[in-house]
């Protein structure tokens, strides 16, 4: 993968709107286990963050509520400000 790809991994993930695996590999036209890599390289280097799902009830008061379905514990990837930065770059 190129610096280019994970820029547009990025660019898409700094646009707000949730998707899932399935739709990122898709839209990138890459393997599922290829985009997992590309986020967990992300995430290492600073510019993902992992938020877990709990479901445990404690949804009311998440800041991420609106990205869980159905109470279902699902792993999250938050744009850190480094990602952030790096989206916007030329």
């Amino acid at each position: 993968m190129t610096a280019r790809s994970f820029q547009g991994l990025l660019k898409r993930l700094a646009s707000g709107t949730a998707q899932t695996i399935v739709q990122l590999a898709t839209e990138l036209d890459v393997d599922q286990e290829l985009l997992e890599q590309m986020l967990l390289d992300l995430e290492r280097a600073g510019y993902l963050r992992t938020v877990r799902g709990c479901a445990d009830g404690r949804c009311r008061s998440c800041d991420l509520q609106a990205l869980c379905t159905l109470g279902q514990p699902q792993r999250v990837w938050l744009v850190t400000e480094k990602g952030s930065r790096a989206a916007k770059a030329p």
